[in-house]
């Protein structure tokens, strides 16, 4: 019965500091290159801010794939 309730302790805490290493770069990595395809397209006419943020949500799902790895280590590391 401990087993049990130890093993969903360490999970969870295991887990939210995963999530909360992941939430954090990826905020970091979006706020970064929304800002630097702001600069790279302020001269365009016919682009918005928010078609400068569909891009970026699109270049995150690439991101997504490098941070994941890193986010675990950090995460285990913090627990």
């Amino acid at each position: 019965m401990i087993g049990g309730t130890l093993s969903r302790y360490f999970g969870l805490r295991f887990l939210n500091a995963v999530l909360a290493v992941f939430v954090g770069a990826m905020t970091l990595v979006a706020m970064i290159d929304f800002l630097e395809m702001l600069r790279r397209t302020g001269d365009m006419k016919d682009v918005s801010a928010l078609m400068v943020a569909k891009i970026t949500g699109f270049r995150l799902l690439v991101v997504t794939e490098r941070i994941i790895p890193f986010a675990v280590l950090v995460g285990a590391r913090s627990c």
